[in-house]
């Protein structure tokens, strides 16, 4: 099967409404929808079988990121307390 790619879009939001319209599907990634639908008409489902990624943030130093960097750190910490990110490991400072 090959897909059949007529648009690319760059923005999020955008690609739902197209899905809401029933002009496109779409792919993303469970954690970067919206928390409340903004956009209505859209359903989502997991894949089969399940597709994992890794995800890392590299700084020179935790005093100087900027405070987007320090809320992906909070937030990534909090879902790994949930049990949201199974597997995950944070490293401290100056590991690898």
């Amino acid at each position: 099967m090959r897909p059949d790619i007529r648009y690319r879009c760059g923005q999020l939001l955008s690609t739902l409404e197209m899905v809401a319209r029933g002009d496109a599907v779409t792919v993303v990634a469970e954690l970067s929808l919206p928390s409340r639908p903004y956009v209505e008409g859209y359903v989502n489902r997991p894949l089969s079988p399940a597709v994992r990624r890794q995800v890392g943030l590299a700084m020179l130093d935790e005093e100087g990121v900027s405070l987007a960097a320090r809320a992906f750190m909070k937030m990534a910490a909090r879902l790994r307390s949930e049990g949201v990110l199974e597997g995950a490991r944070l490293a401290p400072a100056g590991c690898t």
